[in-house]
């Protein structure tokens, strides 16, 4: 998803009375770096006309990182976790995973990506990462390659399995 897709997403999920409480924090220096957005530009309520300003304003990462911040403010936690999940998209934090990942885990992340309803991955391509070596890293590369081939959607299930499983880790990731 492009970063304007996803700003788009995430605003389409406030209700009014939040949109407008987003709104006036976007009228608040909230970056170092960055100017708040002029009242004037902020006049409407359509989502779409919100996002295109706070990308000109901002640019798309920087407008993604102030929806971040805005909502960790305005205490819209469960979306500020689902936007945080496609930020930090799996292949960013990938080498980070392979060297920190225990064994443990490895087989939690294994065994409920086999659960899931549809399974993301089989018992054959579980095996087959076992298999292929038995030096932990290398099964973690294995598995990350696997889940980021199958797409977004497989890899914001695995990072939440990740954050069921080990918490520490999942937060020193940043995520």
């Amino acid at each position: 998803m492009e970063g304007l897709e996803i700003l788009l997403a995430t605003l389409d999920n406030l209700k009014a009375d939040e949109l407008k409480r987003f709104k006036m924090f976007l009228g608040e220096k909230l970056v170092e770096g960055c100017d708040p957005i002029p009242g004037r530009s902020l006049e409407t309520n359509n989502v779409t006309d919100i996002a295109k300003v706070m990308i000109r304003h901002y640019r798309c990462e920087k407008a993604l990182e102030v929806t971040l911040l805005i909502l960790k403010r305005t205490k819209q936690n469960n979306l500020a976790d689902k936007l945080k999940q496609q930020l930090y998209q799996l292949s960013r934090i990938r080498p980070y995973l392979i060297k920190r990942t225990s064994r443990a885990v490895l087989r939690g992340l294994l065994d409920n990506l086999q659960a899931q309803s549809p399974p993301v991955i089989s018992v054959g391509e579980a095996e087959e990462i076992l298999q292929r070596s038995s030096v932990l890293q290398e099964q973690v590369t294995s598995l990350t390659d696997v889940v980021l081939k199958k797409g977004d959607k497989a890899c914001g299930i695995l990072l939440s399995l990740l954050k069921q499983l080990d918490s520490f880790l999942y937060q020193d990731l940043g995520l």
